[in-house]
């Protein structure tokens, strides 16, 4: 018996800058491929000097809240996402679902 094929993949990948999923500047992207059967898994976007420069200038804006919190609140933050992640991950990557 044939294990059902796992659908996993979106067919393309945008930049997270700023908490929003954008294109990269210029709307350049590039293939990602599986490496063990060579199969095209995804267009990703091809980020920019421009848009590194973006996503930096929007993480160093965002620091200073970050950094604000106690260890306790970011800890309680990162375990939210992660039961987030896990979650999305768990009903997306399921061959079963």
């Amino acid at each position: 018996m044939e294990a059902p094929k796992m659908q996993y993949i979106d067919a393309k990948y945008d930049l997270l800058i700023n908490g929003e999923w954008v294109p990269a500047e210029g709307g350049e992207t590039f293939e990602t491929f599986n490496p063990a059967n060579g199969e095209k898994l995804a267009d990703c976007a091809n980020a920019s000097p421009a848009d590194i420069d973006r996503a930096v200038a929007a993480a160093r804006a965002s620091f200073p809240a970050w950094a604000a919190k106690s260890p306790q609140e970011r800890a309680a933050l990162l375990r939210s996402e992660e039961r987030r992640v896990g979650k999305e991950c768990r009903s997306r990557w399921s061959p079963y679902h």
